[in-house]
């Protein structure tokens, strides 16, 4: 088993089920379970650091050129750009508003009471809205968060695959 094929397994792992979450986004029954998913935040944050620990920790700095990463570069890291690339477009789609309202200092907040659903944006008044109109601001919402997490897991396998080939260009001289 070469060096670092865990932490690139674990980066493909975090990237599917980020691309799965996605998917299942439009299947209502799943939009309860998404918020149990946050646990990949603190997973694609701990692979990166651990990832930033072992470039800076190298025993012997290598000086290699582009063309020599790209060399080396496995082919199935182009296939996954493209899910990459899918939540790219599909995050610079979503509305600036939707996006600044919920990345905002308090947030954009949807509640289901009583059988009603509501929306609030920062600390305004709660506005009664349709369960379609609930359901929709939920999966544009969760789906800021799966975007996100599709293209950060896929940084992580470049970054991981970039470590790896630095240890064999730096085992071959």
């Amino acid at each position: 088993m070469k060096k670092y094929t865990p932490q690139i397994a674990m980066s493909a792992t975090l990237m599917g089920v980020s691309v799965c979450a996605r998917l299942l986004l439009d299947w209502t029954p799943f939009q309860s379970w998404f918020p149990s998913l946050m646990w990949l935040h603190i997973a694609l944050i701990a692979l990166t650091l651990y990832g930033i620990v072992v470039i800076y920790t190298a025993r012997a700095p290598v000086k290699t050129t582009f063309l020599a990463f790209l060399r080396g570069l496995p082919v199935w890291l182009l296939v996954l750009a493209l899910p990459a690339l899918v939540a790219v477009v599909s995050l610079a789609r979503e509305e600036a508003t939707t996006q600044a309202g919920f990345m905002g200092p308090q947030g954009v907040h949807w509640q289901a009471e009583g059988g009603r659903y509501y929306y609030a944006q920062d600390n305004q008044p709660k506005v009664e809205v349709s369960e379609a109109n609930f359901r929709a601001g939920l999966r544009q919402a969760y789906a800021i968060f799966a975007d996100g997490w599709i293209i950060f897991s896929y940084v992580l396998l470049i970054l991981w695959s970039a470590i790896r080939r630095r240890e064999e260009l730096t085992r071959s001289g």
